[in-house]
Order: C-alpha cells, then structure tokens, then sequence
C-alpha cells in the first residue's frame, strides 16, 4: 500500500462530501 494511494482515497473521501 502506497502513502500516496491512501492520501488519494482520503482526499475522494472528503471530496465526496
């Protein structure tokens, strides 16, 4: 697991809201 593919999943996350 990259930290970089993380950051992007918290980032769609928040961007989701």
């Amino acid at each position: 697991m990259s930290k970089s593919k993380i950051k992007e999943n918290i980032v769609s996350f928040t961007g989701s809201r």
